[in-house]
């Protein structure tokens, strides 16, 4: 049902550890988010390894975003889909362009784009319009109501109490260089964007319940299985160690003489 979750690792942004995040939707009896934080996938390994002696299945994802502009949230449906996700993160961030408007194209993902009521396009199959309960009104009358099927849910969790909010308005103009008072509130997540319970959801949505039913069966096709216990780094790399080490001493001087032109006395002894 919550398919927007930020931590503390959506940078300048979010102020929930995993911890926190976690024994608050324990304690809603909640037992499936998604932890999409903002241009970031950190948050992702240690809310699922924390996750898994509370009982609550945790799904990947990112919300790509171009500064507060948000373009789209992407949820891995298995660790492939997260291969993608990751791929398509590090080509911009490596490259600093910014994002596109529409998603790649990723057959293991999910896409979720925000709502705008004057904004339409074709989706592709693995494609949705997330709608928060505060954009109801406008979605009454908007093109997408008639399209049912393709309209989620989109209940975004940044905050627990009042003292969080403050503390992400403060984040806000920190990242923004900026007095707290200039910031335009564009820049600021909403107070709403709090954990409920589900049937206060339900209530919420109380003409759409299908947005909610709808979110959840996306949220259902995501799982990702992680084994912590099973060490992943190989022995050797070769074979054999007194291999590994020759094969390392010779890349070593090779990448020496790309570095300084020759190995000369001091640069041996180094």
């Amino acid at each position: 049902m919550f398919l927007n979750c930020h931590t503390y690792y959506s940078f300048k942004y979010g102020t929930l550890s995993p911890e926190r995040l976690l024994k608050q939707a324990e304690f809603l009896d909640i037992s499936r988010l998604a932890i999409t934080d903002i241009n970031n996938t950190s948050g992702c390994w240690e809310t699922y390894r924390l996750a898994q002696n509370r009982g609550i299945e945790i799904a990947f994802g990112v919300d790509f975003r171009n500064g507060s502009d948000a373009k789209y949230i992407l949820l891995a449906k298995d660790l492939d889909g997260f291969e993608e996700i990751n791929r398509h993160l590090s080509e911009y961030a490596h490259s600093a362009k910014p994002f596109p408007d529409r998603a790649p194209q990723c057959p293991n993902t999910i896409v979720i784009y925000p709502f705008r009521k004057d904004y339409f396009f074709q989706l592709k199959e693995n494609e949705f319009i997330g709608v928060s309960y505060t954009d109801l009104n406008l979605y009454l009358t908007s093109v997408w109501k008639n399209y049912p099927e393709k309209c989620v849910a989109l209940l975004s969790v940044n905050f627990i109490t009042r003292k969080d909010y403050q503390a992400h308005r403060l984040l806000r103009a920190m990242d923004l260089n900026s007095l707290l008072t200039h910031v335009d509130p564009h820049e600021f997540a909403s107070h709403t964007q709090v954990f409920m319970p589900e049937h206060v959801a339900y209530e919420k949505f109380a003409r759409f319940t299908y947005l909610v039913d709808n979110a959840k069966k996306l949220l259902a096709q995501c799982s990702v299985k992680l084994d912590f216990k099973e060490p992943k780094n190989k022995s050797t790399f070769s074979g054999n160690a007194l291999l590994d080490i020759k094969m390392l001493l010779e890349k070593t001087e090779a990448g020496a003489v790309r570095r300084y032109g020759s190995i000369f006395p001091e640069l041996k002894t180094r």
